[in-house]
């Protein structure tokens, strides 16, 4: 149930544009580079998980980023596995950090 209402979530985050949103954002401020685009990324999602759990976190930005990454051109498979590493590590930032 927790997974499946994650990726509802998600996909509400889609479909009212949000993502576009977000992800129009960010590649205004970090270009469409590859390296870049991931630094972008993986901060975002270490910022976030900080207050959210991991699996949420990844959940809410997973659209933008494989929106991200075929804007710029990218396999949207090399930065969604950044984003989870990251998310996990990100959970070691608040003092109730956890990783599931």
């Amino acid at each position: 149930m927790f997974v499946a209402s994650l990726l509802v979530i998600s996909e509400a985050l889609d479909a009212t544009g949000v993502t576009t949103w977000a992800g129009r954002a960010l590649t205004d401020r970090a270009g469409t580079g590859v390296r870049s685009l991931l630094v972008a990324v993986m901060v975002l999602a270490g910022v976030l998980t900080a207050v959210v759990s991991p699996n949420g976190s990844v959940a809410a930005l997973r659209p933008m980023v494989v929106v991200v990454a075929v804007r710029g051109g990218h396999p949207p498979s090399h930065m969604v596995m950044p984003l989870a590493f990251a998310a996990h590590a990100g959970s070691v930032l608040a003092l109730s950090g956890r990783t599931e």
